[in-house]
């Protein structure tokens, strides 16, 4: 299993999108993930649900990271 070295700042950014579009609970939960499968996972569900207008951006910001292919 592969962890993110940049948990703390992902998780947060992680934490205020899901927010930002009203997963209010995914939001809570990836503050404690530390597995970076499951964050790849948050970062899609982001990516999926985000205005098209900031989706492409974020894509490519979460794959910097190496959370999303």
């Amino acid at each position: 299993m592969e962890t993110n070295k940049s948990l703390p700042t992902v998780q947060v950014a992680l934490s205020a999108l899901l927010a930002a579009l009203g997963f209010e609970t995914m939001s809570r939960e990836v503050l404690a993930e530390t597995e970076n499968e499951r964050l790849a996972r948050y970062a899609r569900i982001v990516v999926r649900h985000s205005p098209a207008t900031i989706s492409d951006k974020l894509a490519v910001n979460f794959r910097a990271l190496g959370l999303i292919a």
